[in-house]
C-alpha cells in the first residue's frame, strides 16, 4: 500500500500522508492522557502508585544513561529524512521555523507518551513493559477511540516507512544509477519508480529473514 501511493504521488503523497498520520498520532496519545486523568486523577494518583524515582529528573537511572539517550535523540540531526525535508522547504526561514515547531511538538508528544507509560505502570504494573502502554490504552479508551488509537500506532509505522522508502529510492535513482542525464525529469521519475519497487522488495525480504 505504501509503495503504491509513493509510486503514484512521490514526495507530495509522502508529505500529505505524513500530515494525516501526524494528526492521528498526536491526537491518539493525547486522548490516552485525557481519559487517564478523567478515570484515575492527575499527578497525585501517579505519586501514590509509583516509586518516587519516577518523578526525578533521570527517572532513578544514572545520569550517564540519560546522557546516552540524549545523544541517541540527536541522531535525528543526521537522519536522511531530516535533510530531505529541509531541502524541500521554499526558504531557509521556512526550514528553521519548521524545525522549531517540530521540536516543540516532539517535546509535547514525548510528555504524553511518558505520562501514558507511567499510568500504565500504575494501573497494570504486572504487564510486560514493552507492551504495557498499548494494553493500557486499549483498556482505557472507549469503542471508536480505541480504533483511532490503533490507527495512531499504525501511523507511526507508515510515516516512517513511506519516508525512508522514498529517500532510499531517490538516493538509488539519483546518486547511484549510472549514465543518467539528471537534467531529464522523465528519466529521474522512471528510475525512481524502478528503485522504489526494488527497495520495497528488499525490505520485505529482510523483514522475513530477520523474523522478530
Amino acid at each position: 500500500f505504501v509503495i503504491i501511493y509513493s509510486f503514484s504521488g512521490g514526495f507530495r503523497a509522502d508529505v500529505f500522508s505524513d500530515l494525516v498520520q501526524f494528526f492521528v498520532m498526536c491526537i491518539s496519545v493525547f486522548l490516552v492522557i485525557v481519559f487517564s486523568v478523567k478515570n484515575f486523577g492527575g499527578i497525585g494518583f501517579l505519586k501514590s502508585k509509583l516509586p518516587i524515582d519516577y518523578f526525578s529528573l533521570t527517572g532513578g537511572e544514572p545520569f550517564s544513561l540519560t546522557l546516552i539517550w540524549g545523544f541517541i535523540a540527536l541522531s535525528t540531526l543526521v537522519d536522511p529524512s531530516f535533510y530531505q525535508r529541509c531541502f524541500a522547504a521554499n526558504s531557509n526561514r521556512t526550514a528553521k521555523l519548521g524545525i522549531y515547531i517540530s521540536t516543540l511538538i516532539w517535546f509535547c508528544f514525548d510528555i504524553c507518551t511518558t505520562l501514558g507509560g507511567m499510568y500504565a505502570k500504575a494501573v497494570i504494573g504486572s504487564a510486560e513493559s514493552s507492551k504495557a502502554y498499548l494494553y493500557y490504552a486499549i483498556q482505557i479508551l472507549p469503542d471508536g477511540l480505541r480504533g483511532f488509537f490503533l490507527a495512531g500506532i499504525l501511523a507511526t509505522i507508515l510515516s516512517t516507512m513511506d519516508s525512508f522508502l522514498l529517500i532510499a529510492a531517490s538516493t538509488i535513482s539519483y546518486d547511484l544509477f549510472a549514465n543518467k542525464d539528471k537534467s531529464k525529469t522523465s528519466d529521474l521519475v522512471k528510475s525512481s519508480h524502478i528503485s522504489l519497487f526494488f527497495v520495497g522488495i528488499i525490505c520485505v525480504l529482510i523483514g522475513y529473514a530477520f523474523d522478530g
